[in-house]
């Protein structure tokens, strides 16, 4: 359901950004993306099994209740579990840049959220040399969501072609056209990547109280 709100917005931008040739091809991907929400929606509200599945996760499983049980938490491993958590994003990061794989890309973008969620969370009690750290830290995650939706589109392009009429030679152009804005987008958070973590995990544990 996400993918698809997500698909809605980026078929709005990149229309405005061709020419008016590719108008039959948008208003037959708008139509196939917003028959699909419907779908979607009409199923998740009317099929409860929907709901009672999630209830039923939710109550089984140990390591979700046990958020809830947390007595007295130790302060002093805020830190250790903070920059625990810029480690795993370094080194996903050092793993995805070997291939840019999606599936990796979409790894480090996970890994490096959870760093900009604990700093949004901690933002008034840490360092005040971080805080440049922590808009590179967001902007990176704007660069590595935008990929993640890019390459999303495009799959979801090339899976429905057998629907559309007529028009292989726009949508191809269309596909063309994505892959140029996401291999800039890639260019970007490779060289981000490797400005941000010039500042190491020691050098970030070091700083962050």
């Amino acid at each position: 359901m996400r993918d698809a709100h997500v698909r809605a917005i980026l078929l709005s931008d990149l229309k405005s950004q061709l020419n008016k040739s590719f108008q039959s091809l948008f208003e037959q991907l708008e139509t196939l993306n917003h028959s699909y929400i419907k779908r979607k929606e009409h199923l998740m509200l009317n099929e409860q099994k929907e709901f009672l599945s999630f209830k039923e996760i939710w109550i089984n499983n140990d390591t979700i209740e046990s958020y809830f049980k947390l007595e007295k938490p130790d302060p002093l491993k805020i830190p250790e579990i903070f920059a625990m958590s810029y480690l795993k994003s370094f080194n996903a990061f050092n793993i995805s840049i070997h291939s840019f794989d999606p599936d990796l890309l979409h790894e480090w973008r996970k890994r490096l959220k959870d760093v900009q969620s604990q700093f949004e969370l901690l933002y008034d009690h840490i360092s005040s040399d971080l805080y440049e750290h922590y808009q590179k830290i967001q902007d990176l995650c704007n660069v590595l969501g935008e990929l993640n939706d890019l390459e999303m589109i495009n799959r979801w392009i090339a899976n429905i072609k057998p629907e559309l009429s007529d028009e292989d030679h726009f949508s191809y152009m269309l596909s063309e056209e994505i892959v140029k804005q996401h291999e800039a987008r890639l260019s970007v958070a490779k060289s981000n990547g490797f400005e941000l973590y010039t500042f190491t995990p020691e050098q970030f544990k070091d700083q962050l109280f």
